[in-house]
C-alpha cells in the first residue's frame, strides 16, 4: 500500500470517525508492534506504515466508508 499524505488521511478520518477508527486493532502488524499496550499517536502511526489501515475502503467523490455494507456502498458509487 502506498503511504497516505496527511492532508488525505486527515479527510479519510473526518469521514470514517476519527483516526483511531481507520486503526485495523484486529491486524497481526498490530500485535507484532504492540501497540495494544502503548499510548500511541494513531495519525502518527497510520502516515508511517499504511499497513495497519483498517479495509475495506471505499472512497469516492460521494464520501468515504470503512468496510461498507451494500446500501452503503451502492450510495458510495452510484
Amino acid at each position: 500500500m502506498n503511504p497516505l499524505k496527511p492532508g488525505e488521511l486527515d479527510t479519510i478520518a473526518a469521514g470514517c470517525g476519527g483516526m483511531n477508527a481507520l486503526v485495523d486493532t484486529e491486524s497481526k502488524l498490530y500485535g507484532q508492534r504492540g501497540l495494544a499496550w502503548m499510548d500511541f499517536d494513531p495519525r502518527e502511526e497510520l502516515l508511517e506504515t499504511p499497513e495497519l489501515l483498517r479495509q475495506p475502503l471505499v472512497r469516492s467523490d460521494k464520501g468515504v466508508a470503512l468496510d461498507p455494507g451494500e446500501k452503503e456502498l451502492g450510495n458510495l458509487l452510484l
